[in-house]
């Protein structure tokens, strides 16, 4: 089936689609040997389409699939299958792009548990994670190779919202939920307001649309509470309570367009 190049190449993982027009803008792909021009189709199957000389393998498939990833895992597109020695293809794929930098998994300890120790084989290496949950974290993740949905998701500037069901280690008072509402100040910056709902007397649900490093646990300390559990339950649209500790699924049709309409991609 034809499909556009930008299509083909950021579902390989080679970057958002923007990124992937700047390759084909500089001449770096071809098809059936020939330079690529932008707006150009093909069919993965049947062409032979070359990045920089090396082939690109499959057509524009993208994979969308929901993880929930349990206590205990760390999120990083390194497993200790590739940890000593990464193959060029994963190397390029456990590579994300912030902010116009890169930023890319670093070392573990031997026998560290990872979200790609989770995956079956077959989708090692092909679908990445779309941000973070810290290791004594638990709850939703989105895997996918959809370069330019992932770059929406995780760029500050779009502001997307998750939620979380947390879970802090004394009663926690009406006055101090309404700070976490409000905002409070970390490294001397304010963070965004937040939705806030009470659950039990030390349990609530909060819903932020920023991601700073640890930010809902570095949020309790300033209020005095330390959190014993965090569980992201929601990633913009996405929601399955059903979805037991390290079970993955695949996204449903109407799911992916229901993502990809709220990111406003659906029509692009």
């Amino acid at each position: 089936m034809q499909e556009r190049l930008q299509k083909i190449l950021a579902a390989n993982g080679f970057g958002s689609r923007r990124k992937v027009e700047e390759f084909i803008t500089a001449g770096r792909v071809k098809v059936n040997g020939t330079v690529a021009v932008l707006g150009q189709k093909a069919d993965g199957e049947i062409d032979t389409i070359e990045m920089d000389g090396q082939p690109v393998k499959g057509g524009g498939t993208f994979l969308y699939y929901l993880l929930h990833k349990p206590v205990g895992v760390v999120c990083t597109n390194i497993g200790q299958d590739t940890a000593k020695n990464p193959s060029p293809h994963s190397q390029r794929i456990n590579t994300v792009e912030v902010r116009g930098g890169k930023k890319k998994s670093g070392g573990m300890k031997p026998g560290t548990k990872t979200v790609r120790d989770l995956l079956p084989p077959e989708l090692r290496g092909k679908i990445v994670t779309v941000g973070r949950l810290d290791k004594d974290s638990e709850g939703l993740l989105l895997l996918t190779n959809d370069g330019q949905l992932a770059q929406h998701l995780m760029h500050p500037k779009y502001s997307h919202e998750k939620e979380y069901e947390v879970e802090v280690d004394r009663v926690i008072s009406d006055s101090a939920l309404q700070q976490l509402k409000k905002g409070v100040y970390i490294d001397g910056e304010p963070t965004k307001s937040a939705r806030v709902k009470r659950l039990s007397e030390n349990k609530f649900s909060m819903a932020i649309s920023e991601g700073r490093n640890r930010q809902i646990r570095r949020m309790c300390e300033k209020i005095g509470c330390i959190v014993t559990k965090l569980k992201r339950v929601r990633i913009v649209t996405l929601e399955d309570r059903s979805l037991a500790a390290g079970s993955l699924r695949a996204l449903l049709p109407w799911e992916v367009d229901q993502l990809r309409e709220a990111t406003g991609l659906l029509e692009q």
